[in-house]
């Protein structure tokens, strides 16, 4: 088993046994983003591999639709991000002001217009 391989098993151990993130997906090498349960639904998270915090944390209640959104979303402008040598989570909304953030209109102005500015050309 190479370095790296060990890198995502020990991430993957980590992601999904200390910090219960599920559906997680790993941003170059050393970020995430997945899904974390709530009382009320889910929410997008994402941050540092083995950091103590979350640079994202993005209340999705409990639409899956809304959930699928953000999270595909912000994977794409994350993994553009690094293509363009900036950091994974540049540019993107930490938390809505309004939760969930279906109910939050700035939010879904901002996603849509986000949307339309990683539509290929």
């Amino acid at each position: 088993m190479n370095t790296q391989e060990r890198t995502r098993d020990k991430a993957s151990e980590w992601l999904s046994d200390s910090c219960l993130i599920t559906n997680y997906k790993l941003i170059g090498n050393d970020h995430f983003i997945g899904t974390y349960r709530v009382m009320f639904g889910m929410r997008v998270r994402g941050g540092r591999l083995f950091n103590g915090g979350c640079d994202l944390d993005v209340c999705c209640g409990d639409s899956q639709t809304v959930l699928k959104l953000v999270m595909d979303i912000y994977e794409v402008k994350a993994l553009k991000n690094i293509k363009e040598n900036k950091r994974p989570f540049d540019g993107l909304k930490t938390m809505s002001e309004i939760k969930p953030v279906f109910n939050d209109i700035d939010y879904m102005c901002w996603l849509a217009e986000l949307v339309e500015e990683l539509e290929p050309k």
